[in-house]
């Protein structure tokens, strides 16, 4: 399968990001785009859920019958038995590997995610996607498509009831589980398949790469921090609190 180019528009500042996210898909884009940040650009860096990536067919299975077996008896309000879209959210929101992948609405989360959570000599990258002009790509329809609807039925019994060959993904919404997913302005795409989503034929409709420079990182944390995108804010819990008081606060960057 030929690959689509998608050549990386550098970014050194967070004025940057927001000009080159505002131009990303040019004057026509159609809605809203989603953004993605990685602390990497390589080989293990690509655009494929946890659970492509890093495990089995069998795996995803497993975790997903084990987790409804188990997850009642601790956490309070699971979702009733038949609603795969939201027990596939929440298993996302609690770190099991999934085949959802995250994104923001926010250009400024995710670039949060690109340099503020581990730090490489490298460039970190943030993609933009376009969630529209994606589902046009992949099943023809150019809307936004719900995790829970129709078209996306066949993934989500793909994950709960047993793998079938299937090479669609396709960007979804779905509703908030938590408060954590409000802050983070989170969305979705869902794959079928390991193929990376830089990788499909036509990615460059859809798919554009922003790279920030190893030696940029540090003025993006800066910015970020005065703009109040801060591991405290993004993660609204007495955790995330405690590590800022202790470690960010008492040793800025």
């Amino acid at each position: 399968m030929p690959k689509s180019k998608t050549e990386p528009t550098t970014v050194q500042c967070v004025a940057d990001l927001i000009e080159a996210a505002q131009s990303a898909f040019g004057t026509d884009v159609r809605g809203h785009p989603w953004f993605r940040g990685q602390a990497k650009s390589d080989s293990n860096w690509r655009l494929v859920p946890k659970v492509h990536r890093k495990f089995s067919d069998k795996d995803e299975l497993t975790f997903t019958i084990s987790f409804r077996m188990w997850a009642p008896t601790r956490h309070s309000r699971c979702p009733s038995a038949e609603s795969f879209a939201d027990w596939l959210c929440l298993m996302q929101h609690f770190g099991l590997a999934t085949r959802l992948l995250d994104w923001s609405a926010s250009p400024l989360v995710a670039a949060y995610f690109a340099v503020c959570v581990e730090s490489f000599d490298a460039p970190a990258v943030i993609w933009c996607l376009s969630p529209i002009d994606m589902n046009e790509v992949f099943c023809g329809h150019a809307v936004m498509i719900s995790l829970g609807g129709s078209q996306a039925q066949q993934l989500l019994d793909a994950a709960f009831l047993g793998p079938t060959p299937d090479k669609l993904a396709l960007a979804v919404m779905h509703q908030e589980v938590d408060l954590r997913m409000m802050v983070q302005q989170g969305r979705f795409t869902i794959h079928g398949d390991r193929v990376p989503l830089e990788e499909h034929p036509e990615a460059s409709r859809f798919l554009k790469k922003l790279e920030i420079p190893q030696e940029s990182r540090l003025t993006f944390k800066r910015e970020l921090r005065v703009l109040g995108i801060r591991r405290a804010t993004l993660f609204p819990d007495l955790q995330s609190l405690a590590y800022e008081l202790e470690s960010e606060w008492t040793n800025p960057t």
